[in-house]
């Protein structure tokens, strides 16, 4: 299968990658800083920006992306940055998903 995650770098996230890879599936990674290989793709959650081509294609799209809950204090603005950084990915991730000709079959 061909598998994007987002949050592909983080704790959850790095751990799924190794997982679907040694189970033979290819999987496409979202990164803020853009393609290091040709399966990392660009995207920024908190402009909305996502490279459709990560969305396009793929049988499944995984999203553990989110703003790290073990560090800081969670104060309001903190609590803020933590739901937002969520809810923003998210709704970038469903906004490709939507226009993306070939659509994946799970979210």
């Amino acid at each position: 299968m061909e598998i994007t995650i987002a949050g592909a770098n983080g704790f959850i996230g790095s751990s799924l990658v190794r997982f679907m890879e040694e189970r033979g599936h290819t999987v496409r990674r979202l990164a803020r800083s853009g393609g290091d290989s040709p399966l990392q793709f660009k995207w920024d959650p908190e402009a909305g920006l996502i490279d459709p081509a990560a969305i396009d294609g793929a049988h499944a799209v995984i999203n553990t992306a989110g703003a790290n809950l073990a560090t800081d204090r969670w104060t309001d603005a903190r609590m803020r940055e933590i739901r937002d950084s969520r809810v923003l990915g998210t709704e970038t991730i469903v906004r490709a998903i939507a226009s993306s000709k070939r659509k994946p079959a799970v979210f």
